[in-house]
């Protein structure tokens, strides 16, 4: 495997500020970065969710959550944290998407087994089906 082929997603953590992990997905590598950074590194073909929040004083100010395949052809599109970039599957923006995509990750779960294992189309589904209103998880077969 070469290693232009690899995607990195930047996991960090400061208490109270900066919060960017992984939800779901097996990464092939994780390269340690001190105690608050660290790579997870993907090869192509592999899902992975990819949640950013950032916050201050006055609470939450940015909260991302990303669901997105690695991959090095075709469209590829910049995800803040993740290089080079990544095929977006599910884009979930601000307190109320995220904390509802979420919720549904539970149900989901509970319901169809390990995220990882659902396919690709069905996640650009979910995300349609979210930014047009409200969707039920045990209705997404």
């Amino acid at each position: 495997m070469m290693e232009g082929q690899l995607t990195v997603a930047i996991i960090s953590y400061r208490k109270n500020r900066i919060n960017n992990r992984l939800i779901f997905g097996e990464s092939v590598m994780k390269i340690r970065r001190g105690w608050r950074r660290e790579f997870a590194v993907f090869s192509p073909g592999q899902m992975f969710a990819y949640e950013r929040w950032r916050g201050n004083k006055y609470g939450t100010q940015d909260w991302r959550l990303f669901i997105c395949m690695a991959t090095h052809s075709g469209p590829v599109t910049a995800v803040p944290g993740v290089n080079p970039g990544a095929q977006i599957l599910l884009c979930a923006r601000g307190k109320t998407r995220v904390k509802r995509v979420l919720n549904l990750f539970d149900e989901l779960k509970s319901a169809h087994g390990p995220l990882e294992n659902i396919p690709p189309q069905r996640w650009r589904q979910l995300h349609n089906a979210i930014e047009t209103g409200g969707v039920n998880a045990v209705e997404f077969n």
